[in-house]
């Protein structure tokens, strides 16, 4: 399993214990090109681009022609917290480095889930599952045009480490990049437990923003090594158990013993085998619906008797 951790700094991050570095780079969001937008998830390893350019895309048409550096076309990248210029000019792209959030791409032996509490609280990995990092519930971005890209709340990429109101930059075709009034961030928010089914009041934060945003919790599967230590044999991962809840008969279903799967997967098996179903001579015979009568008279049976005797 493959996921993408972002540093939102010029430092480059480090992948998680017990996980591999395949390559770093630069945390990409998404493009527009004329009018459309294409979004990258940022826990999957397409959202690590291991060179940076303001441009990085060019689009070709039916008729044989590719545009480049179109003025039409954008690429939004996740920032660092390096402050805009005092003259609030475009930043060029010589000096755009220190903008842009660096990236590593790690390899996991088991999957990788973002978990969220909907409160100020960090949530706990569910059982068999361990921690890699907390951080923020982020679910959505927007920005020129209203187009944006939203992220899955099951991946690690809806899990920022750090909050940030504007979490990305925007860059043009002709080496630019800005910061701008149409950008959007979208973050999970807290829900106590007594305004669940009620009308949520409007609000305006000005300071202490993570005030209303939910935290999150990266983890990975948990796996079991006792049972195979010094062995070749695969590892078996460890029974799944909701939080607070032990081990015990019915709740947890253990893999079947060698006697049950020989006979599992052997195709000369038998099975118990059922009585006959259908239409079936004997006095006790089942007859389905669609073969029995319904609404029809029944013969007067017959006697021996002759009619004028009756």
């Amino acid at each position: 399993f493959f996921f993408a951790r972002h540093s939102q700094s010029e430092m480059i991050p480090v992948c998680p214990k017990n996980t591999v570095k395949l390559w770093d780079g630069f945390s990409f969001l998404h493009i527009m090109g004329e009018g459309y937008s294409f979004g990258q998830d940022l826990g999957t390893a397409g959202s690590c681009l291991r060179k940076f350019s303001t441009m990085p895309f060019t689009f070709c048409t039916l008729q044989n022609v590719c545009d480049y550096a179109n003025k039409n076309d954008y690429s939004y990248w996740l920032s660092t917290t390096e402050p805009m210029p005092m003259s609030m000019a475009p930043i060029p792209a010589p000096e755009v480095g220190r903008y842009l959030s660096r990236c590593s791409v790690c390899e996991a032996s088991t999957r990788v889930i973002a978990v969220h509490s909907q409160s100020m609280a960090i949530p706990e990995c569910p059982g068999g599952w361990e921690e890699l990092w907390i951080g923020y519930s982020f679910l959505m971005h927007r920005d020129a045009g209203g187009r944006g890209y939203g992220q899955s709340l099951v991946s690690p990429g809806s899990c920022l480490e750090e909050f940030r109101v504007r979490p990305f930059i925007e860059c043009h075709g002709f080496g630019t990049c800005n910061y701008y009034s149409t950008a959007t961030s979208f973050w999970l928010t807290i829900i106590k437990d007594g305004d669940m089914f009620r009308r949520p009041i409007p609000q305006t934060l000005k300071t202490d923003h993570t005030s209303r945003v939910s935290r999150c919790a990266v983890c990975v599967r948990r796996r079991v090594t006792e049972d195979n230590v010094g062995q070749d044999v695969g590892r078996v991962p460890r029974p799944f158990t909701p939080n607070g809840q032990r081990e015990q008969i019915g709740n947890v279903q253990y893999p079947y013993s060698q006697q049950q799967q020989s006979q599992r997967y052997d195709p000369n098996y038998q099975y118990q085998r059922l009585g006959p179903t259908g239409r079936t001579r004997g006095p006790n015979r089942r007859v389905p619906h669609q073969y029995r009568r319904k609404g029809r008279l029944r013969k007067p049976e017959r006697t021996t008797e002759s009619q004028e005797a009756a």
